[in-house]
C-alpha cells in the first residue's frame, strides 16, 4: 500500500504474533530498484517483493522492535 503522507510503500508482517508495519521509503526503491524509471512504487515494490521481505526478515531477526522502515543504506552490501 502506498503512503502518500511518508511517500513510502508499507507492508505488515506478523512476527511472534504481533503485527508489525514495514516501511519501504521511496529513496530505496529509486536507489535499489529502479524506480526512477518508473513512478509507479507500488509496482516496483510487488516485482521486487522477495529481495524486500528478506531484507525486513534479517531487520526483525537483528532485533529492532516496533515498525520496520527499510532504508537505502540498508541496501549498501547487498
Amino acid at each position: 500500500m502506498f503512503d502518500p503522507i511518508t511517500m513510502s510503500v508499507c507492508f505488515n508482517a506478523i512476527v511472534d504474533g504481533q503485527r508489525r508495519r514495514i516501511v519501504v521509503s521511496q529513496e530505496t526503491l529509486q536507489d535499489h530498484f529502479s524506480a526512477n524509471n518508473n513512478p509507479n512504487l507500488v509496482a516496483i515494490f510487488e516485482a521486487n517483493r522477495q529481495i524486500i521481505q528478506k531484507k525486513a526478515v534479517q531487520i526483525i531477526e537483528a532485533g529492532i522492535e516496533g515498525d520496520v522502515i527499510i532504508k537505502t543504506s540498508m541496501f549498501a552490501n547487498v
